[in-house]
């Protein structure tokens, strides 16, 4: 399955969290935020759902689907900020009102948007993604990346180990 449209979800999972944001008040405790990201979640999943639904019984191709939907969540996205969740103080703009603190991930330095959560998922991904870079070229690595692409291209037992280790932590 190729999920082209893997922004499209990230829309709309926005939007989902961005409406239970909405819904915080401000005496909600920092757990709220809890909520706003399995909204996210649930919201991207479903919308991902609809074209594993669509490849399952109507036989569509994944790939236009999916694709297809970016456009359908930008356009909704546009509608959303610009009707029910426009922010009457906005002087005009396309836009929600401000989220709670509540609704927030906390900021770790001041004047930056750069939090707690972002940064522990991006310290193992930039560690992973240079060993990988190590491990590729042919001068540092033990195992020459000659030999890793030549076992990788006779589809040898170590092609998956290789794949989840190596690429989609870069990614």
């Amino acid at each position: 399955m190729w999920n082209i449209g893997a922004e499209g979800q990230l829309i709309v999972g926005a939007l989902a969290g961005g409406v239970v944001a909405l819904q915080a008040s401000p005496e909600a405790s920092q757990l709220y935020m809890i909520w706003v990201i399995l909204a996210a979640m649930v919201g991207g999943a479903l919308y991902a759902g609809i074209v594993a639904w669509l490849k399952d019984k109507c036989n569509a191709n994944e790939i236009l689907v999916s694709l297809m939907l970016v456009y359908i969540a930008e356009l909704f996205l546009s509608w959303a900020v610009q009707s029910p969740l426009r922010d009457p103080q906005g002087l005009g703009f396309p836009q929600s009102p401000m989220f709670e603190m509540a609704a927030t991930l906390p900021i770790m330095i001041p004047g930056t948007r750069m939090h707690w959560v972002g940064l522990s998922f991006a310290l193992p991904c930039s560690a992973s993604g240079s060993s990988c870079r190590r491990c590729l070229s042919v001068s540092r690595c033990a195992f020459p990346a000659w030999r890793l692409r030549q076992l990788l291209t006779r589809a040898s037992p170590i092609e998956p180990l290789f794949i989840l280790c190596c690429f989609f932590p870069v990614l």
